[in-house]
C-alpha cells in the first residue's frame, strides 16, 4: 500500500499529451491550443465610430465653427467614399466607418439639428471636441498576423468571439481523452430495474460516467459486467478501445473480486493496487502499451460509490487532464473547521463537507457522513475535508485543507 502523493507521481508518469487534431470553432471550447491563432484581420479593419452622432474636424470647433451642414448619413455596413470638406459634418451611426477628413464623433446628445434651406444642419452643443474623440482607430485591438491566442491556452468560452473574429473557422487543439466505465458485481442491476432483495441498483456507473464527460471528448457507459471471467474478458476488451477504461468494483481480495486477473490476461500491467487513502484504498491501477508507448490507461476503483467518485477526483481526474495537455490545478484550499472531528487514525480521510464564505473566512463543516455507501450525505456535500491520518481529533477553528469537487 503507497501514499497518495505516490500513487500521483506513479500515474503522472505514465502520462503522455495526445495527439493534436482540427476541431471546427463550435467544439473547442475546453481544449488546449496546439498551436498560436493569429488574425487575418485588422480589428476595427477600419477607423470606428465608437458612438451615434456627427463627424466633424476637430480643427474646425477649435476655430469657433458650431453650425454644419451635414453632407451624408453613414450607417454600420455603409461607407462614405468622398473626403468630408472643412466645415461639413456627417451623420455617423455606431460602427460605422469614419470617413476621410474626420477626426472626431461629437455624440447625437450633445447636438442639434434643423432644416435650413431644405438641407439638413447641426450645431453642436458639447463643450469640447478633440482629435479621435469617439473614434476607434483601425487595428487597435488586433492587426493582420498578430498573434491572438498562443500555444498551450486553454479554450474558455469567453474566447470563442475573439478567435471567430481573426478568423480561426477551425483550431489545432490537442484531443481530450476517449473513457469508457464499466460497473461490476452480481449484485447490480440497472437504474430502471427494482432491486430484488439481493440487488443494488448501479450508481457507480452514471455517476463516473457524469464526472467524466466534463473532461472527456466521449464517454461510453459498457453497463454492468457481472462476476463471470469470460463475460467481463469480453467486456474490459471493448473497454481497452477507448484511451482510459474505468472499473469499479472487482478490485479488493475476495473470491469474486477478479477485475485485476482479468486486466492481466488482456495485457494490461499493474503499475499499484491500494494507497493509503480513506475511502478508496483498493484502487488498482496500470497501463497497456502498444509498440514504445501506452496507449491504455486502466483504473479499477472500489464498488461503494463514496470510494469511487474519491478516486475519480483525485487520481483519474489529474490523468484525464494531462492526456489533454492541461496541468491538474491545485484544488485544495484552506478552511476553518466549524466544528470537532474525530477519526480513527491510520490513512489521509476525504470526508463530505460543506464549505461556506462567512465573515470573510471559509469555514466548512464534516457532514453526518455514514460510510462509503452513503451516496445521500454526499449529495449533500460540496467538498471533501481531507483529514491528516496521523491524528484522531480535529478541533473547531482548526485549519484544514479542503477538496474541492470541481473538476475545473
Amino acid at each position: 500500500m503507497i501514499e497518495i502523493e505516490a500513487a500521483l507521481q506513479l500515474i503522472a508518469d505514465t502520462a503522455r499529451q495526445l495527439a493534436a487534431e482540427s476541431l471546427p470553432l463550435s467544439d473547442v471550447a475546453g481544449h488546449v491550443l496546439a498551436a498560436d491563432i493569429t488574425s487575418d484581420v485588422d480589428s476595427p479593419p477600419f477607423d470606428k465610430a465608437m458612438m451615434d452622432g456627427f463627424g466633424v474636424r476637430s480643427e474646425d470647433f477649435a476655430a469657433g465653427i458650431r453650425q454644419f451642414p451635414v453632407v451624408a448619413q453613414i450607417t454600420a455596413g455603409t461607407s462614405f467614399d468622398e473626403t468630408v470638406q472643412p466645415g461639413e459634418a456627417v451623420q455617423i451611426m455606431t460602427g460605422a466607418p469614419v470617413p476621410s477628413g474626420i477626426d472626431a464623433v461629437v455624440m447625437v446628445e450633445q447636438t442639434s439639428q434643423a432644416i435650413s434651406g431644405g438641407d439638413a444642419v447641426v450645431t453642436m452643443e458639447a463643450a469640447r471636441c478633440l482629435p479621435g474623440q469617439n473614434i476607434l482607430k483601425r487595428a487597435t485591438a488586433m492587426s493582420v498576423g498578430e498573434t491572438i491566442l498562443p500555444t498551450g491556452r486553454v479554450i474558455r468560452s469567453e474566447d470563442i468571439g475573439v478567435l471567430a473574429e481573426a478568423g480561426a473557422a477551425t483550431c489545432p487543439v490537442i484531443r481530450k481523452p476517449t473513457l469508457a466505465v464499466l460497473a461490476t458485481g452480481d449484485e447490480l442491476v440497472d437504474v430502471s430495474s427494482r432491486p430484488a432483495a439481493n440487488q443494488i441498483r448501479n450508481s457507480n456507473g452514471p455517476m463516473l460516467a457524469s464526472l467524466a464527460r466534463e473532461l472527456c471528448s466521449n464517454v461510453a457507459d459498457l453497463g454492468i459486467g457481472v462476476d463471470d471471467r469470460e463475460q467481463l474478458a469480453a467486456l474490459v476488451q471493448r473497454g481497452l478501445s477507448y484511451d482510459v477504461l474505468v472499473l469499479s468494483g472487482g478490485v479488493s481480495a475476495g473470491t469474486r473480486d477478479m477485475v485485476p486477473a482479468v486486466l492481466q490476461e488482456l495485457g494490461v500491467e499493474q503499475v499499484f493496487h491500494k494507497v493509503k487513502i480513506k475511502p478508496g484504498k483498493p484502487i488498482w491501477f496500470g497501463t497497456r502499451t502498444g509498440p514504445g508507448t501506452v496507449n491504455s490507461w486502466v483504473f479499477g476503483l472500489p464498488g461503494n460509490p463514496v470510494s469511487s467518485m474519491v478516486c475519480f477526483h483525485v487520481f483519474v481526474a489529474p490523468l484525464l487532464l494531462r492526456l489533454a495537455g492541461c496541468d491538474p490545478q491545485q484544488r485544495q484550499l484552506s478552511a476553518q473547521l466549524a466544528r470537532d472531528h474525530s477519526q480513527r487514525p491510520g490513512r489521509t480521510t476525504y470526508w463530505p463537507s460543506r464549505l461556506e464564505w462567512t465573515d470573510d473566512q471559509w469555514l466548512v463543516e464534516p457532514l453526518d457522513w455514514k460510510g462509503s455507501a452513503d451516496l445521500k450525505t454526499l449529495a449533500a456535500a460540496n467538498c471533501f475535508v481531507v483529514f491528516d491520518g496521523a491524528r484522531d481529533t480535529f478541533r473547531t477553528g482548526d485549519a484544514v485543507p479542503v477538496f474541492c469537487m470541481d473538476n475545473g
